[in-house]
């Protein structure tokens, strides 16, 4: 894990806590160049799992990757 987080180029990394779904094109547009933290704690319960299933479609578009930090974090990085 250690050897992954060095090759993250550390210094982006942003953390994105949405409130809406309306947020999902200014996250993914940051993804495309830079990996960044989600944090859906601020989100309504029943929009967290839409918003990964966006996500999730953008990673396999952009050839990234996502880890699980705790249930609500999430980590994308390129592969």
């Amino acid at each position: 894990m250690e050897n992954l987080f060095n090759d993250l180029g550390t210094k982006d990394i942003k953390v994105f806590t949405p409130l809406t779904l309306n947020e999902v094109e200014e996250i993914i547009s940051y993804l495309r160049f830079y990996p960044l933290i989600l944090n859906l704690s601020r989100i309504k319960e029943n929009k967290k799992q839409r918003l990964l299933d966006l996500m999730t479609g953008a990673i396999c578009a952009l050839d990234k990757n996502v880890c699980a930090l705790d249930k609500d974090n999430y980590l994308f990085f390129k592969r």
